[in-house]
């Protein structure tokens, strides 16, 4: 069982890997409602700058959706946290080890089903 100045200590990790993540995701993407697009770069009219900005664009595309992963497990997490059941293995229901969340507050799944 997780103590409370444990889940408070991941609480504070979450929220600021949150932000952190929220802020980069700033820099090449859109809010549109509650949906983010990342922007096309405009570079130029050239051959070889148009093919910059698809391949910056492309890029963006890749960081972004890893990101918002990043920000789903986070949230998760959180929302885990607040209803009482984080910690759990998603897979196995056992309880995912301390370090393993240190390391990554927005683990899923213990270390022995991340594997499999």
């Amino acid at each position: 069982m997780l103590d409370e100045k444990f889940l408070k200590a991941r609480k504070a990790d979450l929220k600021q890997s949150k932000l952190r993540i929220e802020k980069e995701l700033e820099k090449f993407t859109k809010t549109q409602g509650k949906t983010r697009k990342t922007v096309f770069p405009e570079i130029g009219d050239k051959e070889d700058e148009s093919a910059q900005e698809v391949e910056m664009y492309e890029s963006a595309l890749s960081i972004e959706k890893s990101l918002n992963q990043r920000l789903k497990d986070i949230e998760n997490a959180l929302d885990k946290i607040e209803k009482g059941n984080y910690g759990k293995c998603e897979i196995c229901g056992r309880e995912i080890d301390k370090e393993r969340l240190e390391a990554y507050p927005g683990a899923r799944s213990c270390l022995k089903c991340s594997q499999k």
